[in-house]
């Protein structure tokens, strides 16, 4: 027993000495993925000294750093859209703008068709950032819809949250006096 401890002992020493003055086998990125054997690992020979054998018989692996994360693609755009833009009315000078987005990322939804129906009929389209508008309104009652392409499903407007039945999903129904409307928003998720 006491030989056994006595063997502990000589190889922790080098091993707290090495770590103690940074050649510790570990910290070397060069050693990343490798099979170190339990001598390397103490620093009792190189530092970047693999085992030729494969990695058996005695050896443990060092940990590679975890790779760099990169960022979430952006959704898919919505398919290519089948609403013919109405121009600007000239009726008013009120708005009611909004945005779609993905109820996932939070990133706008380009492409997709916004309906305004009421004292003015109108068709809108969004912009690369999920943004649409509505300009040169009267005052009067206004519902606003959006067409969700079939992959996709509509989380937003709710009932609970004012939500209207639209010929797909919920809207928006309300009256401008004197006010424009904004934050007229749609958020979706792609199923």
């Amino acid at each position: 027993m006491r030989v056994l401890i006595a063997l502990v002992a000589l190889a922790a020493v080098p091993f707290a000495a090495g770590v103690a003055q940074g050649t510790n086998p570990f910290s070397d990125p060069k050693n990343c993925g490798t099979h170190l054997s339990f001598s390397d690992q103490a620093a009792a020979h190189r530092a970047d000294a693999a085992l030729p054998h494969g990695g058996k018989h005695g050896v443990m692996d060092r940990p590679c750093a975890s790779p760099e994360v990169p960022p979430p693609l952006p959704p898919p755009p919505a398919p290519a859209p089948a609403c013919a833009v109405t121009p600007p009315s000239t009726a008013g000078t009120l708005t009611i703008d909004g945005k779609v987005s993905d109820a996932a990322t939070a990133g706008g939804l380009a492409n997709w068709c916004i309906q305004l129906t009421g004292t003015i009929n109108a068709t809108a389209m969004t912009d690369a950032n999920g943004n649409y508008s509505f300009r040169g309104l009267p005052d009067g009652e206004y519902s606003v819809c959006e067409e969700l392409p079939i992959t996709w499903r509509q989380t937003f407007p709710t009932v609970a949250f004012g939500g209207m039945p639209c010929p797909m999903g919920l809207g928006w129904s309300f009256p401008l006096s004197g006010w424009s409307a904004s934050f007229v928003n749609f958020r979706n998720v792609l199923q």
